[in-house]
């Protein structure tokens, strides 16, 4: 399971910094408005159902922020990859927060 407190942490770190960094575009393109959706990849998610993951992570968050969370093993990305060309076309984009 995803109760792992060090997991739980890291996860909220890395939120913040991913809200952090869009902030800093937002101010430096002059956008009004902007969405995140944040991909996570580990193998922690082997153990836990697809549609758990969400929920799981969500909660880490700030309820303040609106975001999309989606929660892939490494395969699962790779299939993904290969199959979702809304994935692929994201990819491009992303930044690796590791």
């Amino acid at each position: 399971m995803l109760s792992d407190f060090v997991f739980r942490e890291e996860v909220f770190d890395w939120i913040l910094e991913a809200e952090s960094d869009l902030e800093r575009a937002k101010r430096s393109f002059n956008w009004r408005d902007y969405s995140m959706t944040c991909f996570f990849v580990s193998n922690c998610f082997e153990r836990v159902d697809f549609w758990e993951r969400y929920p799981m992570l969500r909660k880490l968050a700030s309820e303040k922020r609106a975001f999309e969370i989606i929660a892939y093993t490494p395969r699962e990305l790779l299939k993904a990859l290969e199959k979702s060309i809304v994935v692929k076309d994201a990819s491009t984009y992303w930044v690796e927060i590791s």
